[in-house]
């Protein structure tokens, strides 16, 4: 109680007052003393000091004077927590107007918005109406206008139905059969049905005709797309990659076929070439200069793939220029290694007429195609007497332009490809056949020739050799070099290698492992008893495919085509030499004399002359042997 008088009113501060502050408080002990004091005073107010008294009258003063004060700063402060009550509340009234008109606001904002929305719906209602009457006035207009086409229609066709009346009245009363003539009409129509309905059947034919063909337009690999129809049209056949190479060329050489004008405008620059070679030929009496000698060895080439039935023409184009076509490239690769023979396929083209033809085109199926392959390879088959017809028939394409055709090749260990072409009839089954060359129009350019490494073996080359090359036998710890027996008798011409590249190194007199070695390759297909009586078949036939190789000690690759034969002994590459003409009168015999990729040769142990190649690309010719025949 000491310590609250010593607070002075003037030192205590509203605002922080706490009305529940104890110290704020009358204390009801100290008015209990108060008052106990009182009652002692009073009784033995006679006993006590008039100071004590005076001084306990003072501190009872000053307790009430404190509860004075207590209750004035109580008044205070419940004044004060009233006005700032108030206060407040009268901000939030303020802040509450002022929500209250933001909202108004907002009110009144989306009222008009949506005022615009309903106008502007309103508008677009209108132009919506508008267009669909405009739309249904043209629609209107439009069927007016097409009622009256369909009027007038109807009016010619009725003009038209009286004038057949007439027609038929005329022909009535000139006693013409008139049953006759509706009969003859509905036939007409008929056929024109019957036409309409193969057309349809026709083009579903040729749609799965299309499954079976090579799109060049389509992206992707194109050997793979080769192998995969291929695949299709020989199904249980392995098809190997000279297979696809001459699918390949086939398919270019057909898209690249010249027109008959430039067959034409061919024959004419070909006859004009002969024509100053025979005039050259006689001024020199014999005796003619390189381009002449060339010219003597393109015609005995030209020749040699007529009597085959190839027709090529002779030019004088460069070959730098000839080299940019894809046609030359691909018969030049065949040509040029004696390979014409390998170019040949035949073609068979089924009538419209036949039982064959209409299988087709009413069962309108991928399986009877496929069936109708099948029987195709069979009868073919019987007919060039082949036990195994899956595997020496080979189908390279099948189209369908007016009518189908089947483009396919044969393999025969029986009958050379002339023979082949007279077995084989197929008229009796309703279809035509043809044979036909990859090679039909190539060209001969004067300028594949160089004569300046020409050469010509007289007799003093007899029983001469070289070394050209080496071969690794797998028996053997070095390479062995390779004997190049010289063609005595021959002349040489030589061809124009430059497009082998700058890198002479393969056709160099070395005998080293990069020189290539010296082979001879004759083009002509012998008679069955020949073959059999000199153990030798073509290449086509492939002998000695499956037989162990004297160099490599493998197997050498079996199928039809899977190699070509090459020999290191002229005497036997001469038995398979074409006779042939060089517009002077003699015969000659011809042989391709080739470098021979040592890496890529095999040899049989049955016969070391012979020698097998099964990628051309590892046969490089390089000269063309000439030597006249003798009577």
């Amino acid at each position: 109680m000491d310590q609250q008088l010593r607070n002075s009113p003037s030192e205590l501060n509203l605002d922080s007052i706490n009305i529940n502050d104890e110290k704020y408080k009358i204390n009801q002990t100290d008015l209990i003393e108060m008052k106990e004091k009182f009652d002692q005073f009073s009784k033995l107010g006679n006993y006590y000091s008039k100071n004590d008294i005076v001084n306990q009258f003072k501190r009872s003063l000053i307790c009430l004077s404190n509860a004075q004060q207590n209750q004035q700063r109580f008044l205070q402060v419940i004044n004060s927590q009233e006005s700032k009550f108030q206060a407040k509340q009268k901000g939030l009234e303020q802040e509450y107007q002022r929500q209250i008109s933001q909202l108004k606001g907002v009110i009144q904002n989306q009222n008009e918005q949506i005022k615009n929305l309903q106008e502007k719906s309103q508008t677009d209602n209108n132009n919506l109406q508008q267009q669909l009457d405009e739309k249904q006035v043209t629609i209107i207009n439009q069927q007016n206008q097409y009622e009256m086409k369909l009027q007038e229609q109807k009016n010619s066709f009725d003009q038209i139905i009286n004038e057949h009346k007439k027609q038929i009245d005329s022909l009535t009363s000139q006693n013409k059969d008139l049953n006759q003539y509706k009969s003859k009409y509905e036939e007409v129509q008929s056929e024109l049905e019957n036409y309409k309905s193969n057309q349809n059947k026709q083009e579903q034919v040729k749609k799965i005709f299309q499954e079976f063909s090579v799109d060049s337009n389509q992206p992707g690999d194109i050997d793979k797309q080769v192998q995969q129809v291929l695949e299709l049209l020989n199904p249980q056949v392995e098809i190997s990659t000279n297979l696809v190479e001459f699918t390949k060329a086939h398919q270019i050489i057909l898209q690249n076929q010249p027109s008959e004008e430039e067959k034409i405008s061919l024959q004419a620059k070909n006859d004009e070439l002969v024509q100053m070679y025979n005039d050259n030929y006689k001024k020199a009496q014999q005796s003619l200069n390189c381009i002449g000698e060339s010219m003597k060895c393109l015609l005995a080439l030209q020749n040699m793939y007529l009597q085959d039935g190839i027709q090529t023409f002779l030019t004088d184009q460069p070959i730098q220029n000839l080299e940019k076509e894809q046609n030359y490239q691909i018969q030049q690769s065949f040509l040029q290694v004696g390979l014409h023979n390998q170019a040949s396929y035949y073609s068979a083209i089924i009538n419209s007429h036949s039982y064959l033809y209409q299988n087709l085109v009413e069962t309108k199926a991928k399986e009877s195609v496929n069936e109708f392959l099948v029987k195709f390879k069979e009868q073919i088959g019987q007919m060039v007497n082949s036990d195994n017809p899956k595997q020496d028939i080979t189908i390279v394409k099948i189209s369908f332009d007016q009518q189908p055709q089947v483009d396919f090749q044969v393999v025969s260990k029986q009958f050379n490809h002339q023979e082949i072409k007279k077995k084989i009839s197929l008229q009796d089954i309703g279809m035509s056949f043809s044979e036909k060359s990859l090679l039909e129009g190539a060209k001969l350019s004067v300028d594949m020739f160089d004569p300046q490494f020409n050469m010509e073996w007289g007799k003093n080359f007899q029983g001469q050799s070289t070394k050209r090359g080496q071969l690794t036998l797998f028996d053997q710890v070095n390479p062995v070099d390779h004997l190049y027996y010289f063609p005595v008798g021959y002349k040489g011409y030589a061809l124009n290698i430059d497009r082998y590249g700058y890198d002479k190194s393969w056709i160099s007199s070395n005998s080293d492992s990069k020189t290539w070695i010296v082979l001879y390759h004759g083009t002509k297909e012998k008679a069955v008893e020949n073959i059999t009586k000199n153990n030798l078949i073509a290449g086509q036939n492939n002998a000695y495919g499956g037989t162990t190789c004297r160099i490599t000690n493998t197997k050498i690759k079996q199928g039809p085509n899977a190699n070509i034969y090459l020999t290191d002994d002229l005497a036997v590459a001469e038995e398979y030499a074409v006779a042939t003409s060089a517009h002077d009168g003699k015969k000659y015999h011809v042989i391709f004399q080739c470098r021979v990729n040592p890496q890529g040769v095999k040899s049989p142990k049955l016969k070391p002359s012979y020698y097998t190649v099964e990628d051309n690309l590892n046969i490089r010719p390089y000269r063309i042997l000439l030597k006249e025949c003798k009577q």
